[in-house]
C-alpha cells in the first residue's frame, strides 16, 4: 500500500492533467463525429506525431514554446488544406479515403524520422508507446486554466456550435463572420491536439477523440450527448489510471481498454 501511495504522489499531476483533457478532447471528438469527420480523429494525432518528430529532427528543442508553436502551425495549415481538398473531393467516401491517407502518411513519416535520427527515436518513442506521461505542475495548471476558459466560453455559444456540427451550409448562411468562427475552431483544434499529443501521447489522444462519441451516440439531445462524452472520458481515465498504478503498467493502454469496457457495457445495457 505504501508503494502504491508513493507512486501515486509522483503521478498526481499526470492523472489530474489527463482528467482535464478528458473534459475537453471528447467534446472535440463529438464535433468531428457529428460533422462526419471522425476519420480526422485518427488522422490528426498521426499527423501531429510526424510534426513533432520533424521538429526534433531539424533541431528544435523538446518541450519548448517553439516546438509547440511549430506543431500548432503544421496542424492548422493541414486543416485548412484539407478543407480546400474537401471541396474538390465531393463525396464523403473520398474524404474518408483522404483522411486515411493522412493517417498512413503521418505514421510513415514519424517512423521514417525515427529511423533517420536516433535522437528523434529516443525522444518520441515514449510518446508512441504510452510509457511516460511526463507532466509537471506548471503543465497541469496551464491545462486547467485553458480548459476552464474554453468550456466557459463554449457553453454560452453551444447553439452555434451545434448548428456548425449539424448543418454547416445553414451555419454559413445564418451566422455573421462565419469565416472567423471556422478559423477559431481550426486553431483551437490545432492547439489542443498539439498539447495533447506532446503531453499524453497520440494513442490516448485518439482514444479520447473516438471512443466517447462512439459510445454516446444513443443519447438523446445534444446537451446530453456532449455531457455523456465527458462523463465516459473522465470515468475511463480515472479507472484506467488507478488500475495502471496498482499493477505497474503503462497507463495509456489500460485507459484505452477501460474505455472499451465501459463503453461496451453501456451499449449492452442501453435501451434499444
Amino acid at each position: 500500500m505504501n508503494d502504491f501511495l508513493q507512486v501515486l504522489s509522483f503521478s498526481i499531476f499526470p492523472i489530474l492533467s489527463t482528467i482535464i483533457y478528458a473534459t475537453v478532447i471528447p467534446p472535440m471528438g463529438a464535433i468531428l463525429y457529428l460533422k462526419n469527420e471522425i476519420m480526422l480523429s485518427i488522422a490528426l494525432p498521426s499527423f501531429g506525431s510526424a510534426a513533432v518528430a520533424f521538429c526534433i529532427l531539424i533541431g528544435v528543442a523538446e518541450n519548448t514554446m517553439l516546438q509547440y508553436v511549430l506543431v500548432i502551425i503544421f496542424i492548422f495549415v493541414m486543416l485548412n488544406l484539407l478543407s480546400v481538398v474537401y471541396d474538390k473531393a465531393g463525396s464523403l467516401k473520398k474524404r474518408e479515403l483522404l483522411l486515411a491517407a493522412v493517417f498512413v502518411s503521418g505514421n510513415a513519416f514519424t517512423y521514417l524520422f525515427m529511423a533517420i535520427s536516433p535522437h528523434v527515436n529516443a525522444n518520441i518513442s515514449h510518446l508512441l508507446s504510452g510509457e511516460v506521461l511526463a507532466i509537471q505542475l506548471n503543465h497541469c495548471v496551464l491545462i486547467f486554466i485553458a480548459s476552464g476558459l474554453l468550456l466557459a466560453i463554449a457553453y454560452p455559444f453551444r447553439g452555434v456550435i451545434y448548428a456548425f456540427c449539424l448543418d454547416e451550409e445553414s451555419f454559413v448562411i445564418n451566422i455573421r463572420h462565419y469565416k472567423w468562427w471556422i478559423v477559431a475552431y481550426r486553431l483551437i483544434l490545432a492547439c489542443w491536439m498539439t498539447t495533447s499529443i506532446l503531453l499524453i501521447g497520440p494513442l490516448l489522444t485518439t482514444t479520447l477523440l473516438i471512443l466517447p462519441p462512439l459510445f454516446s451516440e444513443k443519447v438523446s439531445g445534444m446537451d446530453r450527448f456532449f455531457a455523456m462524452n465527458i462523463i465516459i472520458g473522465v470515468i475511463s481515465v480515472i479507472t484506467g489510471f488507478i488500475t495502471a498504478l496498482i499493477i505497474d503498467f503503462p497507463p495509456t493502454y489500460l485507459i484505452s481498454i477501460t474505455f472499451l469496457i465501459i463503453g461496451g457495457v453501456g451499449i449492452l445495457l442501453a435501451p434499444k
